[in-house]
């Protein structure tokens, strides 16, 4: 399974699937009490939605 990470340095926060890597504004963590956990991140900015999704794709598929 691909780590997932969110990693501060300074005022900064970056958030980490396997080697790839991307700044992120803000981010939130919810957990229920089920088990279910939740991630939801903020990228500002311009970003490339492709090269995204195609990486998401990529990592998906390491997740059992």
């Amino acid at each position: 399974m691909a780590g997932i990470t969110i990693n501060k340095v300074d005022n900064r926060s970056f958030l980490k699937i396997g080697s790839e890597q991307i700044e992120v504004s803000d981010y939130n963590v919810k957990s229920t009490a089920s088990g279910v956990t939740e991630l939801n991140v903020t990228i500002r900015g311009t970003s490339n939605v492709f090269e995204m999704s195609a990486n998401l794709k990529e990592q998906m598929k390491l997740i059992p």
